[in-house]
């Protein structure tokens, strides 16, 4: 249906006192802080785990050195997905309009592709804790899970907590221990450190008196405060995303990469003029792909 003088009659005369509700303030796009992002140029992009080396072995004289071989561990596939918004308006309603910038504002197709591209971004941490099967790594487990496999030893490792806790210095302690003890695909050691912390709008106030007080929060101890230093344990600080559902929810990005926003085709509007109907039709298009191929970038804590 067609936008016509019928459709937003108010918007034809200059009785108006005010015209609202098309130009509120938009949230940037949070998601770059904490998600890859990536390029794309084909459908589908394939990532593929390789487990390197085991551990030396001890050598007999004489005897021949022992050899290993690096394991192939799960691919992950993100597709490129393809989402779109457009409307017809006719040249009377252009033509006769009195308030051309609110009705542009409330047309504003580059607004809706933003909030879009944030709204299905992070939803893969509202997902982060489900077992739905449209949510799962290629590993078979959630994006955060107790049981993490690890391809090339058989064992499995955590990238949330076992039993989920409130945002608070002692969660937090918790953790960065688990984070510090994720391991590669053969069960080797690595350096894995939590970067950022991601708080949903509730919990803003506690982030910010965690990351931002020198000393203990809400105690008349003189002992610091691990994550509110310059060297903190949460370099990068923290972040709040108005897009995370459920308010229990948090999230630490660690620094290993695999988090990803996958771009394949930025956002464009496209214009053309219907000449029979004297309409122009107004479209946005963008393609993009979300999807993690190594849980050791994100660790996520459901709350309690």
């Amino acid at each position: 249906m067609p936008i016509t003088r019928a459709v937003m009659p108010s918007l034809l005369t200059e009785e108006q006192k005010e015209i609202f509700g098309d130009s509120y303030a938009k949230y940037p796009k949070q998601y770059q802080q904490f998600f890859d992002t990536e390029t794309s140029d084909s459908e589908v992009e394939l990532y593929r785990e390789v487990g390197g080396l085991g551990l030396h072995i001890k050598k007999a004289e004489g005897s021949n050195i022992s050899l290993d071989t690096p394991n192939e561990g799960p691919q992950t596939i993100i597709s490129n997905i393809a989402y779109a918004l457009g409307y017809r308006i006719t040249h009377e309603m252009i033509a006769d309009g009195k308030y051309k910038k609110a009705l542009a504002n409330a047309l504003e197709l580059g607004t809706s592709a933003g909030e879009t591209e944030e709204t299905v971004v992070i939803n893969r941490l509202n997902t982060a804790f489900s077992t739905a099967s449209a949510d799962l790594l290629a590993n078979g487990q959630a994006l955060c899970s107790t049981a993490q496999p690890l391809s090339g030893s058989g064992d499995t490792v955590q990238n949330r907590p076992t039993t989920g806790s409130s945002l608070s210095e002692a969660s937090l302690i918790v953790d960065m221990n688990n984070i510090a003890s994720l391991k590669s695909p053969r069960g080797r050691k690595i350096m894995v450190k939590g970067d950022m912390l991601i708080v949903p709008q509730s919990k803003d106030v506690q982030a910010q008196k965690l990351m931002k007080q020198e000393l203990q929060v809400g105690t008349a101890n003189n002992d610091i405060n691990p994550f509110g230093r310059a060297q903190g344990r949460l370099p990068k600080g923290y972040v709040v995303s108005q897009f995370i559902t459920n308010d229990n929810y948090y999230f630490i990005r660690t620094n290993v990469k695999g988090l990803v926003f996958q771009s394949r085709e930025k956002a464009r509007i496209m214009e053309d003029l219907l000449q029979r109907s004297m309409q122009k039709e107004v479209v946005s298009y963008m393609r993009f792909g979300v999807g993690c191929y190594d849980f050791r970038s994100i660790y996520g804590n459901p709350g309690s």
